[in-house]
This record gives structure tokens, sequence and C-alpha cells, in this order.
């Protein structure tokens, strides 16, 4: 009977050492995938936070390119108005290369080049005049020059005295 219950005995020491070595390898086999898991799921925050500093970062300049847009926009509409309000306030046309300004009613009307008209203007007001070609041309926007394109201004096709005309001496049709 000692043999027996000897046995019986150690058979159930076994079943527990058995069942306890198998809840020690459960529990690092549980560690190992606890570890697994938490180091995924760091992997997967840290690429969460890369792509929404990529989106900020697009989405910021893409604002950027809209402020400079608009910017852009409102410079040019500037140049615009202060191109009307010169044209509007004084008059001139050109024939080819000569140009004929007249700064109003009552003056005599001016011929000269470009040049010479742009330095006329100049001195008679508080600006500076400035022919372009074309206002989208504009290297360096000075804020003292108005600055007019040429395509702007009527060209002549008749050039006669008029004395009784609202400009003098230049008709243009």
């Amino acid at each position: 009977m000692y043999n027996d219950s000897h046995s019986s005995h150690l058979s159930i020491l076994n079943a527990n050492s058995n069942a306890g070595g198998l809840f020690a390898v459960n529990t690092v086999e549980a560690e190992i995938v606890n570890e697994e898991l938490e180091y995924q799921n760091q992997r997967l925050q840290k690429n969460l936070i890369q792509h929404e500093s990529l989106v900020h970062r697009y989405w910021r300049n893409e604002n950027d390119k809209q402020i400079i847009t608009n910017n852009e926009w409102n410079k040019y509409n500037s140049l615009i108005q202060d191109e009307r309000w010169f044209l509007s306030n004084n008059h001139v046309v050109r024939d080819g290369d000569t140009f004929y300004y007249q700064p109003d009613h009552n003056h005599k009307v001016i011929s000269g080049t470009k040049e010479e008209i742009e330095l006329e203007a100049s001195s008679r007001n508080p600006f500076n005049l400035k022919f372009v070609d074309d206002l989208n041309d504009i290297k360096e926007v000075r804020f003292d020059t108005i600055y007019v394109s040429i395509k702007s201004i009527d060209v002549l096709l008749q050039c006669v005295y008029d004395p009784n005309s609202r400009y003098g001496m230049v008709n243009y049709l």
C-alpha cells in the first residue's frame, strides 16, 4: 500500500507541478503577447502622429498658397485701380512710339517718348509714373509709382488739330 499511496501522491504532485508549469508557460506567453501588443500599439501611435503631422503640414501649405494667391490678386487689383484712376484723370494716347499727354483740358498737349512722358507726368504729380508692357510683368512694385500698361493706352488713329475738342490739339478715333 505504501507503494500505491506513494505513487498516487507522486502522481498528484506531478499533476500539480505540471499544472503550475503550464500556468507559468501561459503567463510567459501572455507577457510576450502583451509586450508585442504594446509594441504594435506604440508603432501605430507613432504612425498616427506622423500622418497627422503630414496632414497638418499639407493644410498649412494649402493655406499659405491661398494667402499668397490672395495677396497677388489684391496687388494686381490695386495696380489696375491706380492705372484706371490715372487714365481717367489724365489724357494719354499713343501713336507708335510717340506718346501724347495732357494733364487736364486747360494744358497744352505734350508729346514725347515713353520715358519723356513718364518724367513729365512724374514732375507734375506727387507720384511717379511708369509705363509697362503688361501689369503682370512688373518685377518690383514701388508704392510711390503708378504703373500704366501700354495696352491700356488708346492708340491714335487720326491726329488732327481741333481747338473745340475737349483735349485741344489731339483728336483720336
